[in-house]
């Protein structure tokens, strides 16, 4: 019998939280007050995975506007985290705000994208090797915004906080 998706993503949320020292927020942002998956200080993270390994992953425009409106309620820095199902810190990806990155070395890289109104796809296979050998990032646009898609593993010296 298959396990629950809510097994799947709290093993990632753990996996994340440890990664950087973080802690996973009770009832993983079902309580009204209590938004977001994982937190710090300083950050607030909404995890997205999948119950067995998958190459295309997608980014939803309307989760990334809810987690950015619940981090700017709380005065804090929205990151969405995506992985491919293996549950690996290594196939794992992170969207964050362009001025996260500003100044810290990252190169923009081209790298294909499927955009929509809703959503940006990409395939895990396409991402990684572009990354190989380099501290990159792939910039996306919503609403007006530059985001970047990072390395999960990139972005530990950016948090700086394990």
């Amino acid at each position: 019998m298959p396990k629950p998706t809510k097994y799947y993503s709290s093993l990632q949320e753990h996996r994340i939280a440890d990664y950087y020292g973080w802690s996973v927020v009770v009832a993983s942002g079902a309580r009204p007050f209590h938004p977001g998956d994982v937190k710090s200080s300083k950050w607030l993270a909404e995890c997205k995975t999948h119950t067995k390994e998958t190459d295309k992953l997608t980014i939803s425009k309307a989760v990334w506007r809810k987690l950015s409106n619940e981090a700017k309620s709380l005065r804090k820095i929205p990151i969405l985290f995506i992985d491919n199902g293996t549950q690996k810190i290594d196939n794992t990806w992170a969207v964050v705000q362009g001025r996260c990155i500003d100044g810290q070395g990252f190169e923009n890289i081209d790298a294909p994208l499927n955009v929509s109104e809703g959503q940006i796809t990409f395939k895990h296979s396409d991402f990684k090797p572009l990354y190989k050998g380099k501290k990159a990032g792939v910039s996306i646009f919503v609403d007006g915004n530059t985001l970047y898609i990072i390395r999960a593993t990139d972005l530990q010296e950016i948090v700086g906080e394990k």
